[in-house]
């Protein structure tokens, strides 16, 4: 069927790794979406959003991440969003002090 969309989805392979290898998995992928840097801001400019979405399991444990200036400065570049799903183990009862 011709014409045009209201809407387009595209997915790539999922990032893999434990809540310490979050930003370094970030940082590697990105460096494949450098190489199609006028493709994404194109893509952008004409009213398309591309994020992360990043599903982070805590498991009950406190969990975080740091995405350093650099990074984020690569994002933003990109025009790249980050999105949180962050889902906790509704069972952990937290110990005084945690």
């Amino acid at each position: 069927m011709q014409g045009v969309n209201v809407s387009t989805y595209w997915c790539s392979e999922p990032l893999q790794g434990q809540d310490s290898e979050l930003a370094a998995a970030i940082a590697s992928d990105l460096s494949i979406r450098e190489a199609h840097r006028r493709f994404l801001t194109d893509f952008c400019s004409t009213g398309g959003v591309i994020e992360y979405f990043i599903g982070w399991f805590a498991n009950g444990l406190n969990v975080g991440e740091t995405f350093d200036s650099e990074l984020l400065k690569r994002l933003a570049d990109l025009k790249i969003d980050l999105s949180f799903d962050v889902y906790g183990d509704e069972n952990h009862t937290p110990s005084e002090g945690t």
